[in-house]
């Protein structure tokens, strides 16, 4: 999870992220933290003692630009902490998902009760392409949010009829055998060639 900088309160809907998380089969999740809320920080600390999550702290020098100053400056500044979680642990992980702690990969069939599950019947759908392949894309879809609701995910089910245009905020299992470098959605360079070829999740 790229840094976490919050002044107010989302303890709970953090506490709802990673259960939710835990169902799908996540066995670790990196979270960078600047700054977040006292309460955010308690369960940050609750869910690494129980060693589903591990916090990293960090600081940014002071003098860099606000999005509005320079956007893509700021959207660069994100990449740090995924490349960071990528390098530490690309020899412990098949697979790491560059997420936000509001997004999820939800599997969208029956059978597809965790993340493994997923992975499984794309693999076996797509068995010539899996070698060459970086990573498996899911499409994005917007969900609608009534902050009124008692929990932020569940409560909310109502999603956009549509789904993103392809690769348009996509998120991906990036395989951490093939990818070199990341970016939020996608691979951006790759061991085969440095070519990144992936495989979008039906």
């Amino acid at each position: 999870v790229k840094y976490l900088e919050y002044d107010e309160d989302k303890s709970m809907a953090l506490i709802e992220w990673l259960e939710i998380l835990k169902i799908f089969g996540a066995q670790k999740v990196v979270i960078y933290v600047i700054k977040v809320h006292v309460q955010m920080m308690k369960v940050l600390r609750l869910y690494e003692n129980d060693g589903l999550v591990e916090v990293i702290e960090l600081n940014h020098p002071q003098v860099l630009p606000t999005p509005k100053e320079n956007t893509l400056q700021f959207l660069m500044r994100q990449l740090i902490s995924y490349h960071d979680c990528f390098y530490r642990h690309n020899n412990n992980y098949k697979y790491i998902i560059p997420l936000d702690i509001d997004e999820f990969i939800i599997p969208k069939f029956k059978e597809d009760r965790t993340w493994n599950d997923l992975l499984k019947r794309v693999v076996a759908k797509n068995p010539r392409k899996v070698f060459s392949s970086a990573a498996f894309v899911a499409q994005n879809a917007f969900f609608f949010i009534d902050e009124l609701k008692k929990f932020h995910f569940i409560e909310n089910v109502n999603r956009a009829k549509h789904f993103s245009e392809p690769h348009r905020h996509a998120k991906s299992f990036m395989r951490t055998d093939q990818v070199l470098t990341i970016h939020n959605h996608l691979p951006l360079s790759c061991v085969m060639e440095n070519k990144c070829s992936n495989i979008e999740i039906d």
